[in-house]
């Protein structure tokens, strides 16, 4: 069973100044953080030294545990930090960049770290800073002094919102773009560009036993696990209301009144739920959705009888013998596990339909029965029939 949950969102772009961090391969700072791991996650420039055959060339092995500082993965006492014991694990570092970025951004909880994308408009100022000796890091701040051109234009400059800000409070960011790059956005300018009022994006969400998903459709695709979503049970009970009590969990069916079954349901075990405003605490509203095939059951004991009898009667297509009446009423019964069907007898059976023919009400699906003692040929005892 699954739930599908859709809406479309409000999407801000903005041109800004960035210092990010891209998760990125870097094979010869791994090489030193693992040798780091295996001297108790600390290093020093005598380990570095004999490790990668230096020797006495300590000055390179400085460069090496400043090049890590840098980086973030080494602190200042040359130990393996969070970010260094979390490249152990999948070789990836944050590579460092700054520059002139458009990104995409949303306010929508469905989305709760915000970022969508980011692309880079002109990577000068990481070619510079590449080669510096200096902290990788740095380099924002005289931007706009070292080429012009990567300046903000004078319009629609507007102050950094404070909600833009919360994503340099995230760890790490996954993008939603085709290699799903991971991002941590250090800092940003406090001015930036607003380049467009809303775009409009499509999101579907699938909920089931094993997990939750996201799709985005329109101004990017991307399908993705998550994890921050409601497990299906929480979002089922809401959907659900205070009919939330004629489900049973146990079997994932749904209690419903025998009269308020049409033919179709009555025979299939089978039913329609449609959610006009399905809304889900925290994520908000979504389209309305029809919940197809759902599975549903007697009310009570007494309306599994008139259930099952009914379903009787309308698989009586044929004379029925003693064998085939009784084989009847066990596969009727098979359908109904909870309760114990009482059924008719067949001289009952029989009475009923008599009562019907004088009443001129015999229904043209008894036209097999217009004879009542068709249900019990005339060589068969009624005491035989269990």
């Amino acid at each position: 069973m699954e739930i599908e949950l859709s809406r479309r969102i409000e999407v801000q772009k903005y041109k800004v100044i960035l210092d990010i961090g891209i998760k990125q391969p870097r094979t010869d700072i791994i090489a030193v953080l693992k040798i780091a791991s295996h001297y108790g996650n600390q290093i020093n420039e005598n380990i570095i030294c004999n490790e990668f055959i230096f020797r006495n060339s300590t000055t390179i092995a400085q460069r090496i545990l400043k090049r890590c500082q840098d980086f973030g993965v080494l602190d200042e006492n040359n130990r393996l930090t969070e970010d260094g014991l979390n490249a152990l694990s999948d070789e990836r570092i944050y590579h460092p960049k700054t520059g002139v970025y458009h990104i995409w951004i949303t306010q929508d909880p469905l989305i709760p770290k915000k970022l969508l994308n980011l692309e880079l408009i002109d990577e000068q100022i990481n070619f510079r800073n590449e080669f510096n000796a200096e902290n990788p890091r740095r380099g924002r701040t005289d931007l706009n002094q070292s080429n012009p051109e990567n300046s903000l234009e004078p319009s629609n400059i507007i102050d950094l919102p404070e909600w833009i800000l919360e994503i340099t409070r995230e760890s790490n960011i996954i993008l939603y773009d085709e290699i799903q790059r991971e991002v941590r956005i250090e800092s940003i300018e406090e001015k930036v560009e607003s380049l467009s009022e809303y775009e409009e994006l499509h999101v579907k969400v699938r909920i089931n036993d094993s997990g939750c998903s996201i799709t985005l459709d329109g101004l990017f695709h991307n399908t993705r696990t998550i994890s921050e979503f409601p497990v299906f049970r929480i979002v089922w009970n809401e959907l659900m209301g205070e009919n939330i009590r004629n489900w049973n969990w146990d079997n994932f069916k749904f209690a419903k009144h025998f009269e308020g079954l049409n033919e179709t349901e009555k025979k299939t075990f089978l039913t329609q739920i449609h959610f006009e405003n399905p809304s889900i605490t925290g994520y908000g509203a979504f389209d309305p959705i029809s919940m197809q095939r759902i599975k549903v059951e007697p009310f009570n004991h007494d309306e599994a009888v008139i259930w099952a009898n009914w379903l009787f009667k309308q698989d009586i297509t044929k004379y029925l013998f003693i064998k085939t009446y009784n084989e009847l009423k066990r596969s009727i019964q098979a359908k109904f596990p909870k309760f114990t069907i009482e059924f008719p007898t067949r001289e009952d059976f029989r009475t009923d339909l008599e009562d019907l023919q004088e009443q001129k009400e015999i229904p043209d699906v008894f036209w097999y029965s217009n004879a009542p003692l068709d249900l019990i040929p005339i060589n068969t005892s009624i005491e035989e029939e269990n």
